[in-house]
């Protein structure tokens, strides 16, 4: 019985492990069925993907068909373009070279205008110094009648002098024969001679004076000194130039539109003229004068006062009258402007603009040159702007008297006939 059981026990395992191997193998089966089930599945994947790999192999090949044709076409338009710009690089040269040379052309047509505008400059400078020449000559012409004239009038002169120092020499002969007659008479009667001294005050209250012939001489008032000149112009320019410039000079000397002076007061005539005024006008017991410049640019009324004695004056420029009766207006107006030098006298202007340059650019010696000739032309020819000829003292640099001069020509008339002996 128990053997049964066993055995009954065996077949139900066994049976157990048939049913376990069944169940198995219809996992197993399952799980192949599923397997193949997704094997198939990725074989159709698989089928469709080479399908479409196939279709894009396709469109790639078309793809590339076309690339290579769109490649081809970009190479052709690539050399097209390179074509092109290598023609528009040789046409950029060839544009260039024209540039450069149509500069070249510019320049050289800039350089004839200039040359041209300089020809043409030169000419109306020639043209200019021409006309300027043409009117120096005329007025050289002009100056040379006047000077001709006053040469004529030096010649009278000279033939005056020259019948007084005759007439001179006869009174000095008729004087050594009256003294040889008073000597004769003198001895006749016993008496002693002194030689009489007699004074001899020439015509400015200066005794007379023993000048010598090579003192007293002709001197042209207003020529221009040249040797300054020259001498600064040896510093930077020829001596050509240098008689140039001082002939340059000497046009603006004579050019009478240019005047270097001004006006200024002078303080030793303003005292001379208010004592003069007082003792002319003693008649007055009070006078007030008051004045001013004459001058257009001046406008307030520049007073000096003088408190001389019991007089009370304002002294110049023009004159207005106060405090004084209608009587004395006249006779104090015409004292006034009588007076009227006194206050002024003229002074080269020193802020003129050529007197200015040729000082910083020549030094003082020039400036002196040309301001002495500008106060001398001035003072002695002032509307002619001139030079003229003056008698003159060269010792003491001042005019010289008519018996200085005489005397001179005595001394020269005694020499040479001392000569001629």
């Amino acid at each position: 019985m128990s053997h049964s059981l066993e055995e009954m026990d065996i077949e139900c395992s066994t049976n157990e492990r048939a049913a376990e191997k069944l169940e198995h193998g219809e996992a197993q089966k399952n799980e192949h069925q599923r397997k193949h089930e997704h094997i198939e599945a990725e074989k159709e994947e698989l089928e469709r993907k080479k399908k479409e790999f196939e279709d894009m192999l396709v469109q790639n090949a078309a793809q590339m068909k076309e690339l290579h044709k769109n490649l081809e076409c970009g190479e052709a338009q690539k050399n097209e373009f390179r074509k092109k710009h290598e023609q528009s690089e040789a046409e950029k040269k060839e544009l260039r070279i024209k540039h450069e040379k149509s500069e070249v052309e510019k320049k050289e047509l800039q350089k004839k205008l200039d040359q041209s505008e300089g020809l043409q400059k030169t000419y109306e400078e020639s043209e200019a110094e021409k006309k300027e020449l043409q009117i120096k000559q005329k007025k050289s012409k002009a100056d040379k009648k006047v000077h001709q004239k006053k040469f004529e009038q030096s010649d009278v002169q000279n033939k005056e002098l020259q019948k007084n120092h005759n007439q001179s020499e006869v009174q000095k002969q008729k004087l050594q024969k009256n003294l040889g007659q008073r000597d004769v008479q003198l001895k006749k009667k016993g008496v002693k001679h002194e030689p009489m001294e007699h004074d001899r005050d020439d015509e400015d209250g200066h005794g007379w004076e023993s000048t010598s012939p090579s003192v007293i001489g002709v001197k042209r008032m207003g020529d221009l000194d040249s040797e300054p000149f020259q001498t600064a112009c040896k510093r930077k320019y020829s001596d050509d130039q240098a008689a140039m410039l001082c002939s340059l000079w000497e046009d603006y000397l004579a050019d009478s539109s240019w005047y270097p002076f001004k006006m200024s007061m002078d303080p030793s005539g303003v005292a001379k003229a208010s004592i003069l005024t007082c003792k002319a006008l003693s008649s007055i017991h009070r006078i007030q004068l008051i004045v001013a410049p004459i001058t257009p640019a001046c406008t307030s009324h520049e007073c000096m006062r003088f408190h001389l004695k019991k007089f009370h004056v304002i002294v110049p420029y023009p004159v207005f009258v106060q405090d004084i009766s209608k009587r004395d207006q006249s006779r104090e107006l015409a004292f006034s402007y009588l007076l009227w030098p006194f206050f002024f006298k003229q002074t080269i202007d020193e802020k003129d603009d050529k007197l200015k340059n040729i000082k910083d650019e020549f030094g003082v010696h020039v400036y002196n040159a040309v301001t002495t000739a500008l106060l001398e032309l001035n003072e002695y020819n002032p509307s002619g702007r001139y030079a003229i000829p003056e008698l003159w003292n060269f010792e003491q640099k001042r005019r010289a008297s008519l018996k200085e001069v005489i005397s001179a020509l005595l001394k020269q008339f005694e020499l040479q006939k001392r000569k001629r002996s």
